[in-house]
Order: C-alpha cells, then sequence, then structure tokens
C-alpha cells in the first residue's frame, strides 16, 4: 500500500439500470472514509483503483513453454482461445514466474470486452485518475493472500449472483457462477450455493490431487452464514475481518473484492496502457480547458466575423491544396532514395554474413506472415559490415558482423485488434528467426508503430 490516498471503488446492481459505487478511502491500511454514491459523483484521491463482475470471467493457472519471455502476452491468448473460454472479443491478463530455462508457470485472469467497456463507461474514468481495474474475484483473492498461502474454497455473493473460486497463494485458479437467469440456474438458493460450491470442489481435486482443501471462506452476502464448526476457516475470516484499520464492523467480509484492491498486483489490471496518461491529462485539463475555449472562441469570432463570407470559399481552397502537399511530403518520406534502392538491390543477391541471407526471400517471407491490418513501413538490414534502410529519413543502423534486420510496422485499429494483430505477427516471425527486440508503442485514434528486432535463423532464407 503506498503513503498516499487510494480511492477503492466496486460497482454495485441495484437492480435498476443504475448502478451504485461502493468506496473506501484507505491511507497507510487505515480506512478514513466509506460510502456509496452514483459514480460520478465519486470524491477525489489521488490514486483510485476500481473492481468489476464480469458475467465471463475465466481464470486458470497453465505452464507455457517459450523461447522468448517477450511472447508470453501472445501465448497467454493462444491458450485461452483454444480453451474456446470465450466467444467474444475479450482481454487476458497473467502473473508469470520462470520455473526453468523457457519454461514458465501462468496464472491467466481474462474478460470480455464487453463487460470492460460497461465497467468503463459507467466509471468517471476522465476525471478521476484510475490507475488499476481488476476482476473481483482477482481482487478478493490478494485479500486472502494477505492472511494464508494455503489453498482455499470461496463462496461471494451479491445481487444474487453466486461465485465461487478456488484460490491459492493470493491468486484465482478456477471460478464457478450461478446467475439469477442464466441457462442451468434453477433452484433455491441454497440448491445454487451447492451447486456451484460442488464445482470449486471439483476444481480442487483435480487442481491437488490427493490433498484435501479445507479451507472454505464466505464473503459479501453469505458472510456469516458459514458453519461454525469450521474452526480453521472461521478463525481466518476474523484475522481478514481485522485487517483494515478503521473500517466498519464485517465490511471487509461483505466486501472483500472493495478491500482487497489496497494489495492487488498491477499486472492483473484490464486497463488499456496508454489510458493513465490520457487520464491525468484531461483531469487538469478540464477547468482550464474550458475556460481558454471560450475566450479563445470569442476572440476568433470577433476576428473572422467581418471577413466571414469572402475568406469561406477561400479557406475551401487553401485547406484542399494543403491536404494534397501533406499527403506528397508523407510520400515521400517513404519512398526510398536510388542510393538506397541500389544497395538494396545489390543486397538481394549477395550472401550476408555466414547465413547466405538472400534478402529477396526474407521479404517475400515476411509479407505472407504479416496479418492484414499491419503495414510494413521501414526494413533495415546490417551485416558484414554494410547497413541499408529503406527509410530516407533516417539512418541505417550501425553495421556489424551480426546479421539482424529491424523492421517497422504500422498497425491498425484499438488496443484489442492492435494486440491481437502484434500477436500473430511475432508467432509467425518466430519461426525462422529470433526475436531480439521489440517495441509497441499505442496512442488511441492512430496506428500504433510496432518495431522488432530479427535475427534470422541460419540458412533460413538461402537461394
Amino acid at each position: 500500500m503506498g503513503l498516499g490516498t487510494q480511492l477503492l471503488v466496486t460497482l454495485v446492481d441495484t437492480g435498476t439500470t443504475a448502478l451504485l459505487a461502493r468506496y473506501a478511502k484507505v491511507r497507510g491500511g487505515k480506512v478514513i472514509a466509506e460510502g456509496e454514491c452514483a459514480p460520478k459523483e465519486l470524491p477525489f484521491a489521488s490514486e483510485a483503483r476500481a473492481v468489476f463482475f464480469s458475467r465471463s470471467g475465466y481464470f486458470d493457472r497453465v505452464e507455457a513453454e517459450v523461447r522468448n519471455a517477450r511472447t508470453l502476452p501472445f501465448q497467454a491468448r493462444r491458450i485461452i482461445e483454444g480453451a474456446m473460454a470465450f466467444n467474444e472479443p475479450f482481454k487476458v491478463r497473467f502473473a508469470s514466474k520462470e520455473i526453468s530455462s523457457g519454461h514458465y508457470q501462468l496464472d491467466l485472469a481474462a474478460a470480455a470486452d464487453a463487460d470492460i467497456r460497461a465497467a468503463l463507461e459507467t466509471l468517471p474514468v476522465k476525471t478521476v485518475p484510475f490507475s488499476r481495474m481488476v476482476l473481483a474475484e482477482t481482487a478478493i483473492a490478494a485479500l486472502i493472500g494477505l492472511e494464508t498461502d494455503e489453498p482455499a474454497g470461496v463462496l461471494w455473493m451479491r445481487s444474487g449472483v453466486v461465485i465461487g473460486a478456488l484460490v491459492e497463494k493470493g491468486v484465482v485458479l478456477a471460478r464457478s457462477m450461478d446467475r439469477p437467469g442464466a441457462a442451468g440456474s434453477s433452484g433455491e438458493i441454497g440448491t445454487r450455493i451447492e451447486r456451484v460450491w460442488s464445482s470449486v470442489a471439483t476444481a480442487a481435486r483435480r487442481r491437488f490431487p490427493g490433498r484435501e482443501v479445507t479451507l472454505s471462506l464466505a464473503f459479501g452476502e453469505l458472510a456469516g452464514k458459514a458453519s461454525g464448526s469450521d474452526v480453521p476457516s472461521r478463525t481466518l475470516e476474523a484475522r481478514l475481518a481485522q485487517r483494515f484499520q478503521g473500517a466498519s464492523e464485517n465490511s471487509v467480509l461483505l466486501w472483500p473484492e472493495l478491500y482487497g484492491l489496497s494489495v492487488v498486483p498491477a499486472c492483473y489490471s484490464l486497463l488499456d496502457p496508454s489510458y493513465q496518461e490520457e487520464a491525468v491529462v484531461s483531469r487538469y485539463a478540464t477547468w482550464t480547458g474550458g475556460a481558454l475555449l471560450a475566450c479563445g472562441l470569442i476572440a476568433f469570432l470577433a476576428a473572422i466575423w467581418p471577413a466571414y463570407n469572402w475568406n469561406k470559399s477561400q479557406t475551401s481552397f487553401a485547406a484542399r491544396n494543403a491536404k494534397l502537399d501533406a499527403d506528397y511530403t508523407a510520400l515521400k518520406k517513404i519512398l526510398p532514395s536510388p542510393e538506397q534502392l541500389a544497395a538494396l538491390e545489390q543486397s538481394l543477391h549477395k550472401p550476408t554474413g555466414e547465413t547466405d541471407f538472400r534478402l529477396d526471400n526474407f521479404l517475400s517471407w515476411v509479407s505472407r506472415v504479416t496479418p492484414e491490418g499491419a503495414l510494413v513501413r521501414r526494413v533495415c538490414v546490417s551485416g558484414s559490415g554494410s547497413a541499408a534502410c529503406t527509410d530516407p529519413g533516417a539512418p541505417p543502423p550501425a553495421a556489424g558482423n551480426g546479421l539482424q534486420v529491424i523492421i517497422d510496422w504500422d498497425v491498425a485499429g484499438d488496443y484489442t485488434n492492435v494486440e491481437k494483430l502484434t500477436a500473430d505477427l511475432l508467432i509467425g516471425l518466430d519461426e525462422r528467426t529470433h526475436l531480439s527486440n521489440s517495441k509497441l508503442g499505442y496512442k488511441p485514434g492512430g496506428n500504433a508503430k510496432f518495431t522488432t528486432v530479427l535475427v534470422p535463423m541460419p540458412g533460413a532464407f538461402k537461394e
């Protein structure tokens, strides 16, 4: 927990179209305020974190083998796609632990894009600087991890939705849900709870064969209703209830997803990487921007009104002319110079280093593995004491003895689409090259810039 004030927020279904925000302000592990309000009326804090419920949240612990750790995000996505957990766009986050060289353990958490968007549209993300937004189960597991690393079964109910989870060491290993009105959901609440708990027990037997999971915890609307004879579980709940000084009675057990937010790892946040910078700029620009815009608009209208009619046609012509000039300038920057064309043409037929690298074979292969929506913007080749680059506006890389190819791509679409396209691209490139380095730059409203530094496999691109 940081030294500043954290605003912890969870969205609550009230049974109407309007959601309610339950919040707690925490400073140094001490709760200084609690309350409920409309999401747009949340108080300000130096940092805010949000938790939300997803109807299709997915959790698992898997193992993956990769040659380069940078490809782990793409492998995680492939694993979930292979499990057919979603039939709609989704985001995945994970924590990783290297078991041995190239062998990783991944603790996965994923949610449907539609659920993430719904939460973002409800929260005041433009005026409150949210640093993390995670799934409710992720936050509950993090809370339990404060007191024990032992595996535990968890039951949690909110607004009639029953959630069961298997957790260990602060992470979710499996999750089951029974939602009123959903397919297969029927019976009294006791029957629904029993059905969810049976699914959690099955996951525990599969995950920990020959080992009994003895801890069973109850939260949310089920808090305080579990059997008192299970002393270890009730003792653990009591310790969690006292974990946050200043919290109202039983509020930690009633709202575990809220208080777990204070310790949830950043790697599980489902916010886009570009969001935080945008939110901070927007927050400070809101009041100054309005005043400056009003003043500027008054001055602008006063200056142009007398000549408005005459300038209208002239401005239209000038704008079209300026666009043509800009397009021509941009095209010239993309085209290589005659000298660079000659260098590239020569390299098409010249062995490079000890690999007999043929650039024409390489470029033909790159075009085949580049997915639709990605565009090669620049190619630079260096090795055997020479270097050549297709971009006249940038110097070629320093020539050396080791062959390497730098490729810049423009990738179109929103962040989810960019993430998927770059995943496809890296998996394709991995077949015949070693990825030395990569960098993805994304800003909303424009193409992403994706750069890779590749080392072709020996003999992969000979004649």
